[in-house]
């Protein structure tokens, strides 16, 4: 059986991508942000200032198991 083999975390050049770990990033462009994890967009565009959404979004990153979080 092979084993997995560990991938660095790519570092971002641009400023409008936020990794949250190595699954999972937040881009943004101008007021719009999406939720890409492993690739694929999970939670389409919302908008920045849309704290509902934002929320919203945070939940459903934790009930999918995209993103823990420890206590």
């Amino acid at each position: 059986m092979s084993t997995q083999l560990a991938m660095e975390l790519r570092s971002s050049s641009l400023s409008n991508t936020v990794y949250i770990n190595a699954r999972c990033m937040l881009q943004t462009e101008d007021d719009q942000r999406v939720i890409v994890v492993g690739g694929l967009p999970v939670y389409y565009y919302y908008c920045a200032a849309d704290a509902v959404a934002e929320t919203y979004a945070m939940v459903m990153l934790v009930e999918s198991s995209a993103v823990h979080i420890s206590r």
